[in-house]
């Protein structure tokens, strides 16, 4: 008998119902991708330069054009080598990095996430050392 009491308004809020469950699932589960990271953090820019200074808050990287822009690194802060973490003691002057930031209320950057670039050596350079090519042993 109950199926005959089924209204538009019943159905209606069962849908609502079941959309707010399917909702609260995926909430659950963090958003994460196949890949382990959040989904919303491919959505921040990324830049790519030089480690010019870093001093465990303050993160001063040099672009190719010269210019100079600071990222305020804070304990959600992630630093990565590849897919390991690493700690921001790793993080040294002279060092290429790439960095996913966010506008921060003030109209700075936030570091989101700090990844460890390993650049090829220029082409025709050799990765041998220069003892090595001397013979030199």
């Amino acid at each position: 008998m109950e199926l005959m009491d089924d209204t538009p308004l019943k159905r209606t809020v069962r849908r609502l119902a079941i959309g707010l469950a399917l909702l609260v699932l995926v909430s659950l589960c963090g958003g994460q991708s196949a890949a382990g990271q959040d989904s919303a953090e491919s959505l921040f820019p990324s830049f790519t330069g030089t480690v010019h200074a870093f001093n465990g808050r303050i993160l001063t990287l040099e672009m190719e054009d010269s210019n100079q822009m600071d990222f305020h690194c804070s304990r959600k802060t992630r630093y990565l080598d590849g897919k390991k973490k690493v700690r921001p003691s790793a993080i040294r002057r002279g060092m290429m990095v790439t960095v996913e930031g966010k506008p921060a209320p003030d109209a700075s950057m936030d570091a989101v996430v700090v990844r460890l670039e390993h650049t090829p050596a220029p082409a025709g350079t050799d990765n041998r050392s220069t003892a090595a090519l001397m013979g030199v042993q």
